[in-house]
């Protein structure tokens, strides 16, 4: 942006920064007025630091800055003008700042609260255009508008309050039904008709795009669930873009079309974690190392605020360089606020467990009626389904453990990542031997799969850890990562 051209100095740019942020808040014309004073004044003053001394070519940059401001002033500067230019503003602020260390920090803070200011102003703006019954290209600007936003305030490295424009963008999106259109990509060139995987929400397919193999995840269609197959693509599309690490699945883009919506990702031909294992046998292949990638990404996006919430050796792919990648993010929960839902796991139905059977379990687990009666008296028929062999019993039944509901949570990826070791070590599902109900009811009564006789003692201790019947007895996954990189 030329208006940003007459910058030259820390506290010009604090001045700046300030500008924006008060024009934001009032009418355009009380900002146009803020900028003439601005320019007025930066032309008057010297620079007053050791790297710049006044010169023609600094008066030139400056007239240069006041065209730029009579060509957007005679163009028309509405409110929305500077939250769509606003990533053209950060990049020529830290370019400018990239030399100075305490002036980038300053920046870095100012940044933050300019956004703050932003996302106020913006949700007013979303709410007066909605009461109105906004046009869908309205609606798609307000979306690509805070999709950009999003962008930028990521550069504070603010984790909690990014999360706060995470939701409110993925909530701006399932009102309008809209995606950012830096998300979509043109359908790619499938190779087969028949898909390579399928389960009960989704299918898989091999394609190309740009030249690259890429995985295409088609959500299926139903009738009466396409706005729950688009909630669920819309979370794990916006999870696997704005998480970069070495362990996460790396996001191409969306595919929208009137009958198929999906996700595509780079294709990896070494599957999942468990047929990788299947297939080089002979190789030298350290379970133990591709456990410890895969707490490594989890404690990432734990860092996040985000649970992954389907953990399991089918969702846990491996790279061309034969690192662990975590994938299927769609149950993933932001924070608090997702609801863990079913996924594919050969299981077709829902499957209900009797109260009976369920207190039952708890009687085998050393709980007693007698002793805790209101425990029972809470409990009520539990729905199993997903991959609730990987489940914790507390999403399992979580009235019996003083939860509120059975979503995703931080300490719930602990006890799956165990479960995922076994699976890891063993080939097999936790509980292979055992029906659905039965593998429920034993995680329920506190009964875990037996050590593995290739799983090293260290490995394993750290497992019991992980596995607590209570969820508060467990370790926190950074703690496991590190346990496991202490592993030889």
């Amino acid at each position: 942006m030329a208006l940003l051209d007459g910058i030259e100095s820390s506290s010009d740019l604090e001045r700046y920064l300030h500008g924006i942020k008060r024009a934001v808040h009032h009418k355009m014309p009380y900002g146009r007025r803020f900028m003439i004073r601005f320019i007025d004044r930066l032309s008057s003053v010297p620079p007053h630091f050791d790297y710049n001394q006044m010169s023609s070519s600094y008066k030139y940059r400056l007239a240069k800055c006041r065209e730029a401001y009579l060509f957007f002033t005679h163009d028309g500067w509405t409110d929305l003008f500077w939250v769509l230019r606003h990533e053209t503003v950060r990049k020529r602020i830290l370019h400018l700042l990239s030399s100075e260390r305490e002036a980038y920090m300053m920046a870095n803070v100012e940044l933050f609260q300019w956004c703050e200011e932003v996302f106020e102003f913006f949700k007013k703006q979303v709410k007066r255009h909605f009461k109105r019954q906004a046009s869908v290209e309205l609606q798609q600007v307000l979306v690509d508008a805070m999709d950009e936003l999003v962008e930028v305030v990521r550069g504070t490295d603010n984790k909690p309050h990014i999360l706060r424009y995470y939701e409110y963008l993925i909530k701006l999106c399932q009102r309008t039904s809209l995606f950012p259109n830096s998300f979509v990509i043109p359908y790619p060139e499938k190779l087969d008709d028949e898909a390579i995987e399928t389960g009960g929400s989704a299918r898989v397919f091999y394609g190309y795009h740009d030249q690259k193999e890429v995985a295409i995840k088609e959500y299926r269609m139903f009738a009466n669930r396409i706005p729950e197959a688009k909630k669920r693509l819309l979370k794990e599309a916006y999870i696997t873009k704005i998480l970069y690490h070495p362990n996460i699945i790396a996001f191409v883009g969306v595919v929208m079309e009137p009958l198929r919506i999906g996700i595509v990702v780079p294709w990896m031909r070494n599957g999942n974690i468990i047929s990788y294992l299947a297939t080089y046998t002979s190789l030298e292949v350290s379970r133990k190392e591709l456990l410890e990638q895969v707490a490594d990404g989890l404690h990432f996006i734990h860092e996040y605020g985000i649970a992954h919430g389907d953990l399991k050796g089918g969702n846990i792919l491996i790279s061309d360089d034969g690192k662990a990648l975590l994938s299927d993010l769609g149950v993933a929960a932001l924070q608090e606020n997702v609801e863990l839902v079913p996924t594919s796991d050969s299981t077709p139905r829902w499957r209900t467990l009797t109260i009976q059977h369920c207190k039952d379990a708890l009687r085998k687990g050393g709980y007693s009626e007698d002793q805790s009666p209101s425990l029972f008296s809470r409990l009520s028929n539990i729905s199993c389904g997903g991959t609730y062999r990987w489940m914790a019993p507390e999403l399992l039944i979580p009235e019996v453990f003083n939860y509120k509901s059975g979503k995703a949570t931080f300490l719930g990826d602990v006890f799956s990542f165990a479960m995922l070791a076994i699976e890891v070590y063993t080939g097999e599902p936790p509980h292979c031997s055992e029906t659905r109900e039965q593998a429920v009811l034993k995680t329920i009564s506190g009964t875990r799969p037996k050590q593995p006789s290739n799983m090293p003692k260290p490995v394993w201790l750290l497992i019991e850890h992980c596995w607590k019947q209570k969820s508060d007895e467990r370790p926190l996954m950074f703690d496991v990562y590190s346990s496991l990189a202490c592993i030889p």
